[in-house]
């Protein structure tokens, strides 16, 4: 994995996670709210609500894979941030995670952009968990 990437996306894999997580608890709330129609002739067949149920779950499935690789990259992040200095952890998250301009950081921090500069590049070569 690409570790500046992933800090960057780091936000908006936490999001993505939550999003997905409320859809599975939607669609398992409208697959348990199925019920089976019947008409005079019995079940309606493959319109029936097996089929929507089966769609439904396919999708949760699906869902639950791809929230999977998301859990795996903030694992990832959250892992190696715990490998670095505090501050370090502080400079990275707040200018690549929060993506807060350097130029910014250096201002609030009074320092130099170099330093900030540093600070980072000197955290990213820190091995992480799969560095």
């Amino acid at each position: 994995m690409d570790l500046r990437k992933e800090l960057y996306n780091y936000r908006e894999n936490k999001r993505k996670m939550s999003d997905l997580e409320e859809k599975i608890i939607y669609l398992r709330a409208k697959a348990e709210k199925i019920t089976p129609t019947f008409s005079d002739d019995g079940p309606t067949g493959s319109i029936g609500s097996d089929s929507k149920i089966e769609r439904n779950m396919i999708k949760i499935i699906e869902i639950e894979s791809e929230l999977t690789a998301i859990r795996e990259k903030i694992l990832y992040v959250d892992g190696y941030l715990k490998t670095i200095k505090p501050y370090q952890r502080y400079i990275v998250t707040m200018c690549i995670i929060n993506h807060i301009p350097y130029s910014i950081l250096a201002k609030r921090e009074k320092t130099t952009v170099k330093n900030i500069t540093k600070i980072v590049d000197n955290a990213l070569k820190t091995k992480g968990p799969r560095n």
